[in-house]
């Protein structure tokens, strides 16, 4: 990965640069060139025809190496301009070149080729991707890390080839324990888990949360804690070990707790389901008050994440009414231009062709202008059905925001006050309201179709591998979202939003947020 540093890229390549030119050198000359260019990283403004000059120069000349690695850095513009399938092409060019020269001679080559795997990688071409990643592990080099074998191992995971994913899960998480990264072995741990919970491993899916924890306890925060003492709880609860699995769930509920006062509203994902869980194993334990009690605050949380999405999205639909306003005004302008247009030709035509044509040039213009009138009358009525569904949209919201702040205040005296009466009067309102239904995000996205057609199909085209929470990230950005906006339209914390946003630019193979914005904004 490029760091900072890559901006100093021209002032450190270019002395070398100057003296190639001075020596005649023209072959370490473009050499040079070339790196400099890979050095500056994988941007839209990436040199394209500088590349391109030293590529056709290099053929001419038949300086192979220059060639292999101009071809695999103009496979970087394709990966900023997101055309997969010109990326593979560069790629598999340089391939051909390099493919049998020696490692020691070659210091470019287990690089070059994990490229080619994380691009089939990123097409879910598993398995050409498998067979690239085994390549690149057979070269005795040092490319190969913990994020490369965490990657390996999820190709082979999303593959079902879950022998080999476990493999390298162990050699990705070895390498991690050697160097001290703390974070990453959290990370393939997890995976790995993930794994054994598939299998169904429940014992050694423990063993392994277990060392993780202990790491967790003295190097990493009370959050991961947190979900790795719920992980335990829900291993347990696998296992019908229902005293340990109400262990470990109140030992999670206790470390959140101890992150924050009211730790419930950065975390409602996390605890919508641990309330939950803790309900079921209460439940079974014969404790029904508190089981009800965590029961109904899961409850109250999932409410409360959904209601929080009606506000966002009440927004989002002014923003889109505006939008078909405008959009329906420049259509009607458009509309009038062409009959305009359409009478102006009519007079020259029947000046020009005489009488004889007269009736039939009349016929065609009175039926193009019914036509046209009835686009006008179209248009007017979409505008129309608009502003009667954003009237109806917004008086409902307007209630349910409402029974949200009702909901709220009792929620804090529900947490803090145990009367029977009050609990009882809260628990009635709790379960007696629907906040929203699960059509909201397709009704959604049917109004982001009308504002951006052909957005989201271009989108999924281009990048048929981005998960749904992906995409739900780069639509709500292209509405111009903030973090703390897009993470209560989608129920989660900011946290996790960023988390989103840091896949999708590693996924993508952007180096900066700056780069993902302009796809997002250009597709």
């Amino acid at each position: 990965m490029k760091t900072d540093n890559s901006a100093n890229a021209p002032e450190l390549f270019q002395p070398y640069i100057d003296a190639a030119i001075v020596s005649g050198d023209d072959e370490l000359q473009c050499l040079l060139e070339v790196e400099k260019l890979r050095a500056l990283g994988h941007t839209p403004n990436y040199e394209r025809n500088a590349l391109l000059t030293i590529i056709s120069k290099s053929k001419k000349q038949d300086w192979k190496e220059v060639l292999a690695i101009a071809y695999q850095s103009l496979s970087g513009h394709y990966i900023a301009n997101h055309q997969a399938a010109e990326e593979l092409k560069y790629l598999l060019l340089a391939y051909d070149i390099y493919k049998d020269w020696d490692y020691e001679y070659f210091i470019h080559k287990q690089e070059f080729i994990y490229n080619i795997a994380i691009a089939y990688f990123r097409a879910d071409e598993l398995e050409t991707a498998n067979k690239y990643f085994n390549m690149a592990l057979a070269i005795p080099d040092s490319f190969i890390g913990a994020s490369q074998l965490n990657t390996i191992a999820l190709s082979y995971t999303n593959a079902k080839n879950l022998d080999s994913a476990l493999y390298f899960y162990d050699l990705a998480y070895n390498f991690a324990k050697d160097h001290k990264l703390y974070r990453w072995q959290n990370i393939i741990a997890g995976n790995a888990i993930g794994v054994f919970i598939i299998r169904e491993q429940y014992d050694t899916s423990l063993a392994l949360s277990f060392k993780i924890l202990d790491i967790a306890e003295n190097n990493l925060g009370k959050k991961i804690q947190a979900n790795l003492l719920s992980t335990i709880g829900f291993l347990y609860l696998k296992k019908n070990d229902l005293i340990k699995s109400e262990q470990y769930f109140d030992s999670a509920l206790l470390r959140y707790r101890s992150m924050k006062e009211n730790w419930y509203y950065s975390e409602m994902i996390a605890a919508e389901k641990l309330y939950r869980r803790l309900g079921e194993v209460k439940a079974d334990l014969g404790k029904y008050k508190i089981a009800y009690k965590y029961t109904d605050t899961a409850k109250l949380i999932r409410d409360s994440l959904s209601i929080k999405v009606s506000a966002v999205k009440l927004k989002e639909i002014e923003k889109d009414y505006a939008r078909s306003k405008l959009v329906t005004a420049q259509q009607l302008l458009e509309l009038e231009q062409k009959n305009a247009l359409l009478q102006r030709n009519l007079l020259i035509t029947i000046v020009i062709v005489g009488g004889l044509l007269a009736t039939l040039i009349i016929g065609f213009y009175r039926k193009r202008k019914d036509l046209l009138e009835k686009e006008k009358n179209v248009a007017k009525y979409d505008l129309k059905a608009s502003q009667d569904k954003l009237a109806v949209f917004t008086n409902t919201i307007q209630e349910k925001n409402k029974l949200l702040e009702g909901l709220e205040k009792k929620l804090t005296s529900y947490e803090s006050d145990e009367k029977t009466v009050e609990y009882a009067e809260t628990i009635s309102e709790m379960q007696g309201s629907t906040i929203l239904t699960d059509d909201d995000w397709i009704d959604f996205r049917k109004n982001f179709d009308k504002a951006h057609p052909g957005y989201l199909s271009r989108l999924q085209k281009n990048h048929p591998t981005l998960s749904q929470a992906e995409l739900r990230y780069i639509v709500l950005a292209k509405i111009n979202l903030s973090t703390k906006e897009m993470a209560s339209v989608l129920g989660v914390t900011a946290g996790s939003v960023r988390t989103t946003k840091s896949r999708l630019i590693k996924k993508i193979g952007f180096e900066n947020e700056d780069e993902l914005k302009e796809l997002i904004d250009n597709l």
